[in-house]
This record gives C-alpha cells, structure tokens and sequence, in this order.
C-alpha cells in the first residue's frame, strides 16, 4: 500500500500508488505544474454506509518547507460501498505557480533533485443507506448524507534533476529569455571567435541545468580571447599586481575612451568568473548567471564586429 488518506477509523479510503508522473503546462504568463498519479478509492467496511467523494486539493511545499502554492480543486463525483470493489483512476493535480516560486525550486535544489511535499485534503460525504429503489430488475440503495468529512495526508516526491530539467522546466517556459536585439554579428560567423562561442554555447547548457557557477566561470573562459593583455594594479593592502587586460591593439580602433570603458567591463566580469572558479560555494544564483551570460554575449559580438571591419 502507498500513501493513503484514512477515515475516522483509520481505514484507507484513497491511496496513492506508485510513484507519479511530473510535467508542466500553461505558458510563461501562467505556468502550471501537473502530477499524474494513480489512485484507488475503496468504501467503508460497515454495511449499508458509503462514501461519496467530492474534492481533492492540494498545498505544494518544495524541499519540505513552507507552502508556496494550491492546487485547483480535483472533482471526483464518486460513491462507494462496502459492496463495491475498489475503484482505480488517474486523476491530474494541476498547481499553478508563479515565475518567482519556480526560481525559488530552482535556487534551493541546487543543482540536484526537486522534491515535493504534497499536503492533501480529500473532503467526502458519509452516507447511509435509508432505502431501497428497484430498477432494472436490481435493488439499488437510496443514500442519505449523515455528515461532511474532510481528511488529509501528505503525499511526498521526488522528481529526478534530469526530468526535471528536460521534461518540467522548459514546458513552464522556465527557460524562455526575451532579450533586446542589437545590431551585432553572430560569434559563430567569426572563425577566430569559435573558442568563446564554445564556451558560451557550454555555459547556456549548465545554466539549464542549474550550475549557474559553472555557467559564470564559462563565461570567464570566452573572454580570454580578448583578454591577452596585461596590466598592473595596485591592490587594497598597497602590493601591486598584473591581471589581465585588453590587448592594447584596440585602443587605435575604438578610440581611448571606449577602449578604457570596454577594458574595466571586461576585467569586471574576469573577476566575476575568478571568483565562480576559486569558491566551494555555489555563490551565484540564476537571475545573476543569466545577467552575466546577457552581458559577456554582447560585449563579445561587439568586439568580434569591430575585429572584422
């Protein structure tokens, strides 16, 4: 038996058996997350007594913690007895969740499973049997209601990062980025820009994946092709060092002022991708790998643009 919601008597009247099918839905103006999960409905033990089963609702809780979501209500419009046999179906969960909560799921599972804890209410009517009707050559049982009845459980599951990834996130649109065209040349079309596209196309994939960490220092790597220069700096505890720099050829094309622009946002963003690579910690969070993906994508074509003219 899996998890079950009981009676007053502590009988199984719904369980959940085997393990459920996660998927999204909607759009990326309303996405919802749906659980397919198998059920059986059994009646109560006592004879000339039934169960007439209405609703079944939900509260979702990621990683066990707080409810951040309610499912629609799932209409059941079932009746049974101790004479009728158990009764399997698939019902669909559907929980709608905000953009935020899913960024929320994504930043606490870093990186590994998605689990969830489904708080259920089932609300039911008990019946009793007050009479008898004949029709069809049977005798069928006249109902009354004795009274409204709500039980709960909670219902737990884990979701496989993979099909989490590949089968949840982009059916949410989760993934759907709408960026600002500028007028750039695609670093693919560049041949000695290859080794950066590389490292950027690698980048998207462990940001889909939520190793956003991961996903900065690749950045760091697509900007070495520019950043063959070097320059000396003086520290905060007054010791000087040599980082690198944009090569010096660029001050002639773009003209001093833009050069020394493009130099401190391209060594501002080195540095972000040093310290992805020299922390145990996983300090960056999606929205900020997204950003920083955003931004060395830009710089990079407006560089490769210029280094074709």
């Amino acid at each position: 038996m899996g998890q079950a919601i009981t009676d007053g008597s502590g009988h199984p009247i719904l369980e959940f058996i085997g393990s459920p099918i996660v998927t999204g839905n909607g759009r990326f103006e309303r996405p919802v997350i749906i659980v397919q999960h198998e059920v059986l409905f059994r009646g109560p033990q006592q004879a000339k007594r039934g169960y007439s089963y209405k609703t079944l609702q939900c509260r979702l809780s990621p990683f066990d913690g707080v409810y951040i979501s309610e499912s629609l209500p799932v209409k059941l419009y079932k009746i049974l007895s101790k004479d009728v046999p158990p009764y399997k179906e698939h019902i669909n969960i559907e929980i709608p969740i905000s953009r935020e909560s899913i960024a929320s799921i994504e930043r606490m599972r870093k990186s590994a499973n998605v689990r969830l804890r489904l708080d259920v209410e089932l609300i039911y009517e008990e019946l009793v049997e007050i009479g008898t009707i004949e029709e069809y050559g049977s005798k069928l049982p006249v109902w009354g209601i004795s009274c409204l009845q709500r039980s709960a459980a909670n219902l737990y599951i884990e979701i496989e990062r993979s099909a989490w990834v590949d089968r949840v996130l982009p059916a949410l649109e989760f993934n759907k980025i709408h960026l600002i065209e500028i007028p750039a040349i695609p670093l693919e079309s560049v041949a000695a820009f290859q080794k950066a596209f590389d490292a950027l196309k690698e980048a998207q994939e462990y940001h889909k994946q939520g190793f956003y960490n991961a996903a900065v220092m690749n950045c760091r790597q697509a900007l070495e092709k520019i950043m063959t220069g070097k320059k000396t700096i003086k520290r905060s505890d007054g010791n000087e060092i040599e980082v690198p720099s944009l090569d010096a050829r660029w001050k002639k094309k773009l003209g001093e002022s833009t050069f020394n622009w493009l130099d401190e946002a391209l060594a501002s963003l080195k540095t972000v991708g040093n310290d992805a690579a020299h922390r145990n910690r996983n300090n960056f969070d999606q929205f900020e790998s997204q950003m920083i993906q955003a931004i060395v994508v830009t710089l990079l074509a407006y560089v490769a643009r210029e280094e074709i003219k």
